[in-house]
């Protein structure tokens, strides 16, 4: 009976001496690469028209998008992102919207 209970003090005694399991810690020892992109879609037939640009410089970034809304105004928003501030950004409507008129297809 002493041996068992020896036993079963050894076994609990190793499991708890085990060593815990922790997740290493990784710094980032280098900084944002810099970066800069532009791209512009006009399809006249679908109606699609936007735009986009951005640039980083691996601290600051900024850019603008600009897109043609089904009410046929433009918006154009131009932002920009410094630390961990999040987009700070600004939009812009051009022109007044309009209302398409015309019959709408029923489908049966």
């Amino acid at each position: 009976m002493v041996s068992k209970a020896i036993v079963l003090f050894l076994v609990l005694g190793s499991a708890l001496a085990a060593p815990q399991y922790q997740s290493p810690i990784y710094t980032s020892t280098q900084s944002p690469d810099p970066y800069s992109y532009q791209y512009a879609v006009q399809d006249v037939e679908s109606g699609n028209d936007f735009s986009a640009q951005e640039s980083s410089d691996g601290q600051v970034v900024s850019g603008s998008y600009r897109v043609l809304l089904p009410d046929g105004r433009v918006k154009d928003v131009t932002y920009h992102v410094e630390g961990d501030s999040g987009f700070v950004a600004d939009v812009k409507y051009e022109e007044t919207p309009y209302h398409a008129v015309g019959t709408q297809t029923k489908y049966v």
